[in-house]
């Protein structure tokens, strides 16, 4: 099981600075939802939504829904991993 990738650029590529804190964040477990992500990590909604599918489409999360202020229904995200390990073969 695992995330595989042909450079190291491609791999660069997935793994922003932006995108490596957003894991770092959601796997903290304080998020109770993606707009409370987007405010911790201090980016705007949009964009942060659009790495999360990026994001959860390599596997390196996973979307489950709560409950939150009564009936409403939220998407929390959640850390599959709890670290990335790059290995290069030479």
């Amino acid at each position: 099981e695992g995330v595989y990738f042909t450079t190291i650029e491609a791999a660069r590529n997935l793994l922003t600075p932006n995108r490596l804190a957003i894991l770092r964040t959601v796997r903290s477990g304080r998020q109770r939802s993606i707009y409370e992500l987007a405010k911790m990590v201090g980016r705007d909604l949009k964009n942060v939504r659009d790495d999360l599918r990026l994001l959860e489409s390599y596997g390196l999360i996973r979307m489950a829904h709560a409950t939150r202020s009564g009936k409403r229904r939220v998407r929390v995200p959640e850390a599959v991993f709890d670290q990335i390990e790059l290995k290069i073969a030479i």
